[in-house]
């Protein structure tokens, strides 16, 4: 019986270990994310030039772009089991945006019990 609850101690600890070890780290930002909900968000970048007179109704125009993350935790594998799409790269939005100069970029994500997770960019420029 007790080493019924020890297994079932170390089965629940590795179910939330699974949850914890996929991470979404190419945005460069990592605050602290929540186990059961957790939304993010705030400045990435903003240009010195219009650092001491910023407001965003200033900004011109602008491109987002989100990915997306499923993980599911399954037994046997040593791990999760995940799925993920889209990508962001503020090089890329300059780019295809044709912006000469970014001004601005800001993140948001959700996090829903570590399962489903949600990355936005959102970059100003001229």
């Amino acid at each position: 019986m007790k080493a019924l609850k020890v297994l079932g101690l170390l089965a629940g600890a590795l179910a939330l270990a699974c949850t914890q070890t996929a991470c979404m780290s190419h945005l460069g930002v990592e605050p602290a994310e929540g186990i059961i909900y957790d939304r993010t968000y705030g400045t990435m970048y903003i240009s010195p030039d219009i650092k001491n007179n910023f407001s965003m109704e200033k900004l011109g125009k602008f491109r987002r772009y989100q990915t997306y993350k499923v993980v599911i935790p399954a037994p046997f594998t040593f791990g999760c089991l995940s799925f993920g799409w889209g990508q962001v790269s503020t090089k890329e939005i300059m780019e295809e945006a044709q912006f000469k100069k970014l001004f601005y970029a800001q993140y948001r994500r959700l996090s829903v019990a570590t399962v489903y997770t949600n990355y936005e960019i959102v970059a100003y420029g001229e």
